[in-house]
């Protein structure tokens, strides 16, 4: 279980990477890797399921972390990190997002942003971003 201050610097992190991520586009790409966001299941309460594709070249080592902001509900969370199958061939991940906010509980049928990032590493190669508002579904 994650300490307060942990979970301090988690809503930090989350609410940066929405601040950045809301003007990315849906899919992201760079020479190396590419990377979009299929969609967002609330599993329960306190979970959603965020499906995620992407792609990165063999030679490369990864990690995908993705984030949830239902704003109506103030649930947010990120998740943890997945590693990534660089290969050249597209994989697609069911990524969990906890709720940080124990207040309260994602609802299915709002409107959240979720947000998502593989981070394929070699020299000199950058960090692939995607975001977009998504309707939470039951899963």
């Amino acid at each position: 279980m994650k300490s307060a201050r942990a979970w301090t610097g988690t809503v930090a992190v989350a609410t940066a990477a929405f601040a950045v991520f809301s003007a990315a586009p849906a899919t992201a790409a760079t020479a190396a890797a590419t990377l979009s966001i299929g969609g967002a299941v609330v599993a329960a309460d306190d979970l959603v399921n965020v499906t995620v594709t992407y792609t990165c070249d063999a030679g490369y080592t990864g990690e995908i972390v993705a984030y949830v902001n239902d704003s109506t509900a103030s649930a947010f969370g990120g998740s943890d990190e997945v590693v990534a199958t660089c290969d050249g061939a597209s994989h697609t991940v069911v990524i969990p997002v906890d709720n940080d906010n124990d207040a309260t509980d994602y609802k299915a049928g709002n409107s959240a942003l979720v947000a998502a990032a593989l981070d394929a590493t070699k020299t000199g190669s950058p960090e692939v971003d995607a975001a977009q508002d998504v309707t939470l579904t039951l899963g």
